[in-house]
């Protein structure tokens, strides 16, 4: 798929019961005596419409499942569908166009371009798939008005604070419509400018994704959400 091909606003599978499906996946990394397996035979359904906060100590690998249910990074066993699509078994370029149509993530340091606007880093995935010019601007606004920074639009992420900043890498994850979205944050607290909780904001633009979110921390304290995955022990080198 090419990017005039592809659309900013991906069509989801009907026929898939779930977002995401993940089986008896495992992660190895290296070989040998000092192979550390991040990831032992991981199991779990995302439904649609659900947010799912997948909890546990730093190491535990929490990210490393992230990052192969986004097509960041591959399984060494195992099986991922998302949107009723086999990840696990997808190439590169397969991988790459799942992150640019139904995949997005808003990473912990947020991951802005430093020269670019806060209203230019929100178009950044829809210059991407090829939108026209007048949509990516209509969405573009749309998504800074949802976050509260209608008014910081030209401002670049260095004339922003930290929560601003986090703003608008919400608002460039949900820019496109995915169908999954996938946020990494650093504790039990939700992000600054929750987009799930602006539900009712949502107009025919946009469509609240399914949602993981990965929490560093012991498994307990606040949370927020449909559904919690707990159980990730730390994973040490050797059977």
């Amino acid at each position: 798929m090419t990017g005039a091909e592809a659309t900013a606003t991906a069509p989801h599978n009907e026929a898939a019961p779930n977002a995401v499906e993940v089986r008896d996946v495992e992660r190895i990394f290296g070989a040998g005596p000092t192979a550390v397996p991040a990831l032992r035979g991981v199991s779990l359904d995302v439904p649609r419409g659900a947010l799912i906060a997948v909890r546990g100590r730093s190491g535990s690998g929490k990210t490393t499942l992230l990052n192969i249910v986004g097509g960041l990074d591959r399984p060494t066993a195992g099986m991922v569908r998302v949107d009723g699509a086999e990840v696990s078994a997808m190439t590169e370029t397969e991988r790459r166009d799942l992150r640019r149509t139904k995949v997005a993530f808003i990473f912990q340091a947020f991951g802005l371009l430093p020269i670019l606007s806060a209203a230019e880093n929100v178009g950044v995935p829809l210059r991407i798939a090829g939108l026209p010019r007048h949509e990516r601007e209509e969405r573009v606004q749309l998504m800074l008005d949802i976050t509260g920074l209608g008014d910081h639009a030209a401002q670049r992420p260095g004339e922003l604070s930290g929560g601003q900043q986090q703003r608008v890498a919400i608002a460039r994850a949900l820019a496109g419509a995915p169908q999954v979205l996938i946020t990494y944050v650093g504790d039990t607290t939700p992000p600054t400018a929750s987009p799930w909780r602006n539900r009712g904001k949502y107009p025919r633009l946009v469509t609240p994704p399914r949602t993981i979110r990965s929490i560093h921390g012991p498994e307990r304290g606040s949370f927020f959400g449909s559904k919690q995955i707990t159980g990730f022990p730390v994973r040490r080198a050797g059977p």
